[in-house]
């Protein structure tokens, strides 16, 4: 160890009246060291003090110094431990200008919060709000809480955070830990690798930066970042699997919950079980994902976005509570697919429900190579209590259809899994008629593309001469049923 005058490069010992607050902060310290790779300087006995009380003020604060490093804490009474994993960081980041330093100390809490969970649980930034003012101006962190709006504040910690979040993907952990003590400090480094050029052209004035640290897309990653990353700035999931390109840390087994607000499920289950755990997670900014749970849930519990989340960059997912997807079967009442889900509502259309979710699955693909990707998420759902298909929601927006239990045995009881899985599948493509009942044009694809003839009780409903005039007309078509769908002919 290495001592000089009562500071060490070492843990210091942590003082406090809350015995919480010195084990968390030891935690930190340990987490951000792995984080950084490096061990700071710090006073021998670092006191944390709950001291805070202007309600104009900041949360929290470190006290550091050239000689010493770290020297004392100070927290508002009701501050959480994010705020202080945030001030513990400051051991590793301080001593140059506040657009420098807040930044990366809040990337450091973040690696500590994802390495002690049970200890620091990080909720991340709200929007993405614009830089009042070119962010080289922000010199002072403490100051600037007697000079500028809270709102102002905010602004300059969030895009301090997001700037720094990009720079990470330029200058090596072993720098960008270390002391960049300043602004020329910083700008040799970038100049030194490849796309820091780009990083200082968004450093140009106050547009060039407000232009690179906004986030077109909301998937909580910048436009600078994305450009350094290679993904779309304009595309939520540039690659199409399913998963926003903020997206980080997930289990194989987690689900995306859509930010369309269409219902998704737990397609896996522990084996035998007949109730599981949900948990969440993600970064939608503004939200403590983390802290997202679905206790005791029903097989078939459906879990979507709310309004409020959407509104919001980044995405969710949640995921059965076990130790690994190999420790999972599959669960007989859920599918589910990037363009639909399907549930069993009734609990006992097992059998059916697997050969339906086949069918239902080739002719969603079939319309999306005839037709291009679908304009919104379906869900479907088996229902006991209806004796007609019925749906709900606007063709705006998510949409539900309810298919009667009846309905599912009958089809299968005829063979007619396939039609109705083609008619259901077109429905949600060309739209639904005033009835959901009268689906003629849906059911006239159906007939073309499964050969199946129209009868049984699923389909008395459904005007056969409508649909024989559907089929007469695709025939006469030059583009057959394409051209038909699209009102070419």
């Amino acid at each position: 160890m290495l001592a000089l005058f009562g500071t060490a490069l070492a843990v210091p010992v942590f003082t406090a009246d809350r015995p919480e607050d010195v084990e968390v902060a030891t935690a930190a310290w340990a987490a951000a060291e792995a984080c950084s790779g490096r061990t700071p300087m710090a006073a021998a006995e670092v006191p944390i003090y709950r001291d805070l009380v202007d309600p104009e003020g900041p949360d929290g604060a470190a006290d550091t110094t050239i000689s010493a490093g770290l020297v004392e804490l100070h927290l508002r009474p009701e501050a959480d431990n994010a705020v202080l994993a945030h001030e513990v960081s400051h051991a590793w980041i301080h001593g140059a200008d506040a657009w420098m330093v807040e930044g990366r100390a809040e990337l450091l809490a973040l690696c500590v919060a994802e390495r002690i969970p049970d200890h620091v649980r990080f909720r991340h930034w709200g929007g993405q709000p614009p830089l009042p003012d070119d962010i080289r101006t922000w010199t002072s962190a403490v100051d600037s809480f007697d000079e500028l709006s809270s709102a102002e504040v905010e602004a300059y910690y969030v895009n301090s955070q997001r700037l720094f979040e990009a720079i990470g993907l330029v200058i090596p952990p072993e720098r960008f830990w270390a002391d960049l003590d300043s602004t020329e400090a910083l700008y040799e480094e970038l100049r030194a690798r490849d796309g820091g050029l780009l990083v200082l052209e968004a450093l140009f004035d106050v547009r060039s930066q407000r232009a690179a640290l906004g986030d077109p897309d909301r998937d909580g990653l910048t436009t600078l970042y994305e450009t350094l990353g290679g993904t779309d700035p304009y595309s939520w999931d540039t690659d199409g699997d399913g998963w926003w390109d903020g997206s980080t840390g997930y289990p194989d087994h987690a689900i995306v919950i859509p930010r369309d607000g269409s219902v998704v499920c737990s397609p896996w289950r522990p084996p035998g079980a007949e109730r599981i755990d949900l948990h969440g997670g993600g970064n939608l900014h503004g939200h403590d994902t983390a802290g997202e749970r679905w206790p005791d849930s029903t097989l078939k519990r459906g879990v979507r976005m709310s309004p409020n989340h959407a509104e919001h960059p980044g995405g969710m997912w949640f995921a059965v509570e076990s130790d690994g997807v190999e420790d999972l079967v599959p669960n007989p009442l859920c599918r589910v697919h990037e363009r639909y889900t399907l549930r069993d509502l009734t609990g006992g259309l097992a059998e059916p429900l697997a050969e339906f979710d086949t069918h239902l699955l080739e002719f969603f693909d079939l319309l999306e190579e005839d037709f291009g990707a679908a304009p919104r998420r379906a869900g479907i759902e088996l229902r006991d209590r209806y004796s007609h298909l019925a749906r709900f929601g606007d063709m705006k927006g998510p949409v539900t259809v309810e298919v009667p239990a009846s309905v599912i045995r009958s089809a299968g009881e005829l063979e007619q899994l396939d039609f109705l899985a083609a008619n259901i599948a077109a429905a949600f493509r060309f739209g639904f008629e005033p009835a959901l009942t009268d689906m003629a044009a849906s059911a006239a694809f159906a007939w073309i593309t499964t050969r199946t003839p129209v009868v049984g009780e699923p389909y008395v409903a459904a005007e056969r001469e409508l649909i024989r005039d559907y089929v007469k007309r695709a025939r006469r078509c030059d583009d057959g049923w394409i051209g038909l769908a699209e009102w070419r002919c």
